[in-house]
């Protein structure tokens, strides 16, 4: 069983309060917002409301440094990576999360309103359905696998029962004396 971290809106709400607290510490003011689609767009919206913002860019080829990069969880460090290689000036670079897994190494650039419990999964009210639908799947996946356990048991015990009767009556053609005793 996949343990998770189910997150409220009402959350939501309060860590995005906290992450524009921390972000307006900065001392410094964007031009925009960059986000990549799905896990970022609903706290860059909710960050561009609080911080002034008008402008969110989404799934940009180059991100300026005058921009704020905004993403749900900083998790295994991919994304980070992946939009950090693209940055006009690196140096002055500000990814802002929601949330950063327990754990992690945090790079420099990184800010965050609250650290995860732990390991879990952290189910934001945007990705329920795809998380319920890959728990799903997963489960369907899990009885399919003990269905396939079960035929290869039957198989096996088949086998064996063969194997007993072909020791006791010398005969290896099973579908024959079975065809005959009718």
């Amino acid at each position: 069983m996949t343990l998770s971290q189910n997150v409220s809106w009402n959350e939501i709400e309060s860590l995005v309060t906290k992450l524009s607290e921390n972000i307006l510490k900065l001392s410094r003011s964007f031009t925009s917002i960059t986000t990549i689609s799905r896990g970022g767009l609903i706290p860059s919206r909710l960050l561009s409301d609080i911080l002034g913002i008008k402008i969110i860019l989404v799934d940009q080829d180059v991100v300026s440094s005058d921009s704020l990069f905004v993403d749900d969880i900083f998790d295994t460090g991919t994304t980070f990576s992946n939009v950090f290689s693209t940055v006009n000036d690196p140096s002055k670079f500000v990814f802002a999360t929601l949330f950063a897994r327990r754990g992690m190494n945090y790079p420099e650039q990184l800010l965050y309103a609250e650290k995860t419990f732990d390991d879990s999964y952290v189910v934001f009210p945007w990705d329920k359905l795809e998380y319920e639908t890959s728990l799903s799947q997963s489960e369907l996946f899990s009885k399919d696998n003990q269905i396939l356990d079960s035929i290869r048991k039957k198989m096996i015990n088949s086998k064996n029962e063969y194997d007993i009767f072909k020791k006791k009556t010398g005969d290896s053609d099973l579908v024959f004396n079975a065809r005959d005793s009718c």
